[in-house]
């Protein structure tokens, strides 16, 4: 199977447990889901590593800042992923994600004095306006509230999804260094995990939550952690190996469309023609703003112009 194939694999995957977590996370504590996730989700990791796939402790010791920024960056998409779908429905939240990555590449470009140019430079006026109208529906579509104003709840999803979409790109390039060290896709992933569930156990309020959970709760954790972490984490690193950080951006960009087909599935979430409007908006912007998408489908309308003629 080739690279693009399993990050479009690791997208239908994803989006489906996106659509199952936003429904379980009205009823369960935040943190005390990623805490057991992410904990069976690197114990399945690390015990692969330590038996089928080790690694020398010297690549490890010179790897270490990577680790570091892998973990950090891995504590901001996580949790504020986690957040965002507790908070509005999965489309809008991993649309406005995805949106945003772009244009924060934009903005460092920006901000190092680099010359951009005017297809760059429209491609990001165009998705924060996306940005701006999916803003607006995850305040009218929001699931959870934990504030008494629309407005500092807008302004704190805001923050959560430019940190949560930050840390995804930085991961991605983070990842692929540590590939061509000599990391396997099971070694990086073995790596990743425990800041988070560090972080996320001492964010518990009260540590007896981590038991008294509700009774189908393990049923669950086992569909999230096999269907949800490990087998789409692993197609992810497979095909960061196998394929450019771009082609990687560019496919993982779909998922938003994969996410809403399947929210029909949930009944508590309604279809809304301006959602899908926004949506389309968004891939065909992210998709033309690519320079072989962009060449591809130029040569495409001038053969059937030439046929029509």
């Amino acid at each position: 199977m080739k690279g693009p194939a399993y990050i479009l694999g690791y997208c239908v995957f994803g989006a489906t447990i996106d659509v199952f977590l936003s429904n379980l996370l009205q009823s369960i504590n935040l943190f005390v889901l990623l805490f057991w996730t992410f904990i069976f989700t690197w114990g399945w990791f690390f015990l692969n590593t330590i038996i089928f796939s080790s690694i020398k402790l010297e690549s490890i010791i010179k790897s270490r800042k990577l680790i570091l920024l892998l973990n950090i960056s891995t504590l901001g998409s996580w949790a504020g992923l986690f957040i965002g779908l507790k908070w509005t429905e999965p489309s809008i939240m991993v649309a406005i994600i995805f949106a945003l990555s772009p244009i924060i590449s934009v903005l460092i470009e920006i901000s190092q004095r680099n010359f951009i140019d005017k297809k760059n430079i429209i491609t990001a006026v165009i998705l924060l306006l996306s940005v701006a109208l999916l803003m607006i529906l995850a305040v009218q579509k929001q699931r959870s509230n934990p504030f008494d104003s629309n407005y500092i709840f807008a302004l704190v999803l805001g923050f959560v999804c430019i940190v949560t979409s930050t840390s995804l790109t930085l991961g991605t390039y983070i990842s692929k260094s540590l590939s061509n060290k000599g990391f396997s896709a099971v070694n990086v992933q073995s790596f990743r995990f425990p800041l988070l569930i560090a972080v996320c156990y001492l964010l518990i309020p009260n540590k007896t939550m981590l038991i008294t959970v509700q009774s189908n709760f393990w049923m669950y954790l086992q569909i999230i952690v096999i269907l949800g972490n490990i087998l789409p984490l692993w197609m992810l690193q497979k095909g960061i190996e196998l394929t450019n950080p771009l082609t990687v951006n560019i496919i993982i960009n779909i998922s938003p469309c994969i996410t809403l087909l399947l929210e029909l599935l949930d009944s508590s979430i309604k279809f809304s023609n301006m959602k899908l409007f926004v949506l389309l908006l968004l891939i065909l912007t992210t998709s033309l703003s690519n320079n072989d998408v962009s060449k591809f489908a130029i040569n495409k309308m001038k053969k059937l112009s030439t046929y029509l003629k």
